[in-house]
């Protein structure tokens, strides 16, 4: 999964068990593991999480959805229900094959919609007005679905829904908020879904990115009652300084909808620390909430690595301080790189000879850059590095360059993308 890992393992000796945990973590959280993990079809009746489905009260099965992980979200289901899938539409970033099964792929642009992606989300809404009260439509949602699936509300263009996102982005806006707002300006996002269904029955099986895993902020919510409000999109929007479009209210009451979470950031967590103790390592997980601003959420997680080391608390050596979530960035510099690249070289001053770190994005796509990287590795030899050959680590870090830095220093991680999407996980290993 990690395409330079034996050039990283040979460059970051102490390293290697992060690279080591990264690789299998990657492999656990593809989108068919998950699947199979979650769901069951047998005699007819479709189990998820333990609730059951009768399929034989269904005339017609509609699949439908948007993500990062939905295609292997697909392949799993395929597998289960063949041929008992009347006909599917989903968009993804890229499109290996064009059907699986009787579902039709499309590719869609992320990290902002276009003209494409609207015109792939009106085939998905065909369909689902095809869906009558006695047919199932099943969704398939995951991290990049608020992109992947935008159906701009009446009086919103496209144009102006993609600038308003962008500037959020650079602002700095979590996810959470960025996704509140999208919900007030979309016609298929915040349970609407739900209503074009209707008078269908509909599944929702999701993949969270989202902090805290509220499904309402997954994709922004498509088949989830939602519980923001217009006001609440209009104070984001006042607190980042950007104009907007008129908004318009979602809908408050919903057709039953079932909603399953079968993927999460906690998830790799607690998949992460099983696998190091399996290692040998004292694995602790400090959070999978973890936000704030990159730079400063490296200062605060190589102090609580210092006190591991010179004390040997709140666990001891050899440790591995396991944390998940989704920094920010403020743009402020003209670079590229992105928030796991950021923290990493925001860390680099702070490493000792017993510490390595290592940050990525399950997706495999940190931030803007030139090509994609999943995040980035460092080690205490790295600031040595940047002394021996001149390197200003902090002139490249305030001007959002971490990028560029990293590159020149050997540090970044390169996975291509992975065809999931919980977030971001964050692993500084105390020897």
């Amino acid at each position: 999964m990690i395409k330079n890992y034996q050039t990283l393992r040979t460059q970051f000796n102490h390293g290697k068990q992060l690279l080591d945990l990264a690789e299998q973590v990657l492999h656990c959280l593809q989108p068919s593991t998950l699947m199979q993990q979650a769901v069951r079809y047998r005699s007819n009746i479709l189990t998820i999480q333990g609730k059951q489905f009768r399929l034989n009260r269904y005339r017609h099965i509609y699949v439908v959805g948007a993500g990062k992980a939905t295609a292997g979200m697909a392949e799993a289901l395929v597998q289960l229900l063949g041929k008992r899938i009347t006909a599917g539409v989903i968009n993804v970033p890229q499109v290996r094959r064009s059907r699986i099964g009787t579902i039709v792929v499309q590719q869609a642009s992320h990290p902002y919609p276009d003209a494409t992606s609207v015109r792939a989300t009106q085939q998905i809404v065909r369909l689902l007005r095809q869906a009558g009260k006695d047919d199932l439509v099943l969704g398939l949602l995951s991290g990049g679905g608020s992109s992947l699936m935008p159906l701009p509300a009446l009086g919103v263009s496209l144009a102006k829904k993609k600038a308003v996102s962008q500037k959020l982005m650079r602002a700095g806006a979590t996810i959470s908020e960025l996704n509140t707002v999208r919900k007030h300006l979309s016609a298929i996002k915040g349970g609407q879904l739900v209503q074009l269904a209707a008078p269908a029955t509909v599944i929702s099986v999701l993949i969270s990115d989202v902090i805290g895993d509220d499904i309402g902020m997954i994709a922004s919510g498509p088949t989830v009652l939602d519980t923001t409000t217009l006001a609440d999109a209009q104070q984001v929007l006042q607190r980042y300084h950007v104009a907007a479009p008129p908004l318009h209210e979602t809908p408050k009451q919903l057709p039953p909808v079932h909603n399953f979470l079968i993927g999460s950031n906690q998830i790799a967590l607690e998949t992460v620390a099983r696998l190091a103790r399996a290692q040998r390592l004292h694995p602790l997980i400090l959070t999978s909430v973890l936000r704030g601003e990159a730079k400063e959420v490296a200062r605060v997680l190589t102090a609580i690595a210092y006190e591991v080391d010179r004390y040997n608390r709140p666990i001891r050596r050899p440790a591995l301080l396991i944390a998940g979530g989704e920094t920010t960035v403020t743009v402020l510099g003209k670079g590229h790189g992105g928030r796991n690249q950021e923290l990493v070289l925001a860390a680099v001053p702070f490493l000792n000879r017993q510490m390595s770190i290592l940050s990525l994005a399950t997706d495999g796509i940190d931030g803007i850059t030139p090509h994609p990287v999943a995040g980035a590795m460092a080690d205490a030899s790295v600031a040595e590095q940047c002394v021996t050959a001149g390197i200003d680590w902090h002139e490249y870090l305030y001007a959002n360059n971490s990028f560029q830095c990293l590159q020149r220093l050997g540090c970044l991680v390169r996975t291509g993308p992975t065809g999931t999407n919980v977030g971001d996980i964050v692993l500084l290993l105390i020897q």
